[in-house]
């Protein structure tokens, strides 16, 4: 084997390497990006469900401020 087969063999042996290294990465970075969308959606959820708390609380407030007639036309 010639000293330029051999350079060859080696660099290939090298581009192997780090294309193996490379896929590797890819695959952690895959499963991070799963669990930072999964992540956003159950922010997104629960963003959702205070929303629709705070809806309902102002909604329970008014009606007990028509109850207790906070809202009535002052008598000054």
């Amino acid at each position: 084997m010639s000293e330029q087969e051999q350079q060859n063999a080696l660099e290939l042996a090298m581009l192997r390497k780090d294309l193996e290294t490379m896929q590797a990465d890819m695959a952690e970075l895959k499963s991070d990006i799963k669990k930072l969308a999964n992540a956003w959606a159950t922010a997104e959820n629960l963003v959702a469900f205070v929303k629709w708390l705070a809806a309902l609380g102002a909604a329970m407030m008014f009606l007990i401020g028509l109850v207790k007639g906070w809202f009535s036309p002052s008598k000054e």
